[in-house]
């Protein structure tokens, strides 16, 4: 016995993953065309980590030990 039930979709992570999927065309499209166009497959595994990296690093926070480092004022780098 057939029945008719609407899908339900989860579409909270949408939006996160279209970010993701731009941010790394984006990145990927940053790489210079020799590495792009570089036919062997070894030059794709690295790219695509070079893409990882760059993402993963434009994510970074900077860690407790420099969020609480004393900062320099002009005035200390030109004592009079």
């Amino acid at each position: 016995m057939p029945t008719s039930v609407a899908a339900m979709i989860d579409n909270s992570l949408l939006e996160h993953w279209q970010r993701k999927r731009a941010s790394r065309a984006q990145a990927r499209a940053s790489l210079p065309a020799s590495w792009r166009d570089d036919p062997r497959p070894q030059m794709r595994d690295v790219c695509e980590t070079y893409i990882e990296a760059m993402l993963s690093l434009s994510g970074h926070r900077p860690s407790p030990a420099h969020e609480n480092a004393p900062s320099r004022s002009s005035r200390d780098a030109f004592p009079s």
